[in-house]
């Protein structure tokens, strides 16, 4: 949900241009990029803890 509303694309008259398919790209993209950031900003605060 929060990668369609990054990816989104406003068009003419305020509207949602974006295609479907395009948020779905994007959000394989995010997939493959945002959730091993994430898993190593956790284990080097646990890291960090110990």
């Amino acid at each position: 949900m929060i990668v369609s509303a990054i990816s989104n694309v406003i068009g003419s008259y305020g509207k949602n241009e974006t295609n479907h398919l395009e948020v779905i790209e994007n959000s394989k993209k995010a997939e493959k990029t945002f959730i091993p950031l994430v898993k190593r900003v956790i284990e080097k605060f646990y890291e960090g803890r110990n």
